[in-house]
């Protein structure tokens, strides 16, 4: 049996890139520090209700914190994110 991602599936794959992404383009970003921290926090969130399969709640805190990041990198993140959480939803 291989490790890889037949063994993960698709979905997980793609969540494991998506929170990768995350992480890059947030450490790329420069924003305010207490503001950096509640959208990531936030973001973080809209993840794991994401990983919990709660797509519409997902999206919904990815919306959120996309209109937030006005000029911000991680917004391309967030399109993303909102991507799959919507097509994903019920």
């Amino acid at each position: 049996m291989s490790i890889g991602p037949s063994h993960l599936g698709v979905d997980r794959v793609r969540l494991l890139l998506t929170t990768c992404f995350t992480v890059l383009l947030s450490a790329l970003a420069a924003p305010a520090a207490a503001q950096t921290t509640e959208q990531n926090e936030r973001i973080a969130g809209g993840e794991a209700l994401f990983e919990a399969s709660n797509f519409d709640a997902a999206l919904a805190e990815f919306e959120a914190v996309y209109g937030e990041l006005e000029g911000d990198t991680r917004r391309y993140v967030l399109l993303w994110n909102i991507a799959h959480a919507g097509r994903l939803r019920a």
